[in-house]
């Protein structure tokens, strides 16, 4: 599955994220994440991404069930996953 920014003033496509298995259920973007973009599916993956390059820097392939949501703390040093089947992950954005 894709995930695809878009030039909001423009609407002109930036670029695209593809790597998914499955349909992306949640992200998780900007703030102190920098320029990191974090997706949840329902392939049991979390990914994160480097927004510049469309790249994906990171992934996280067993969650323990589809994610289902996603939440950065506010200095952006911790990322918060959940899971269709009640299992909680907590990762480190930097060392991925």
């Amino acid at each position: 599955m894709t995930i695809a920014l878009w030039e909001p003033l423009t609407g002109r496509e930036r670029g695209r994220m593809v790597g998914h298995g499955g349909s992306i259920t949640c992200i998780a973007f900007g703030g102190e994440m920098g320029e990191k973009l974090a997706s949840g599916s329902n392939d049991l993956s979390l990914r994160l991404w480097e927004v510049e390059t469309f790249k994906e820097i990171a992934c996280v392939p067993e969650h323990g069930g589809a994610v289902t949501c996603l939440a950065a703390s506010p200095d952006g040093k911790l990322l918060c996953s959940g899971s269709n089947l009640g299992m909680v992950q907590v990762v480190c954005p930097s060392y991925c």
